[in-house]
């Protein structure tokens, strides 16, 4: 679980209201050779647990088309309008 341990390092790391820029593969939920992790909806809701989610860029594809979750009113996506999206 050190990314769960490295996110949370890097929220004491940002000042107030500071942002974080964070690229991860996104796809089904599974963990590569003990290498890395592809991320999908179990294992980044934990990974964003605390954080705010402004944008989705580069997928092409909004977070609730990746993932089926629920979303507040407004799309995220490539170059679209920001949206926030708490993970409590």
């Amino acid at each position: 679980d050190g990314d769960l341990e490295a996110m949370t390092h890097l929220s004491s790391l940002l000042k107030p209201a500071g942002l974080l820029f964070l690229g991860v593969p996104i796809g089904p939920d599974a963990i590569v050779f003990n290498l890395h992790r592809i991320y999908g909806p179990a294992r980044l809701s934990r990974l964003m647990k605390g954080w705010t989610l402004l944008a989705v860029f580069g997928s092409g594809k909004t977070l609730e088309q990746l993932f089926t979750l629920p979303l507040a009113s407004g799309q995220v996506g490539d170059c679209g309008p920001p949206h926030q999206r708490n993970w409590e």
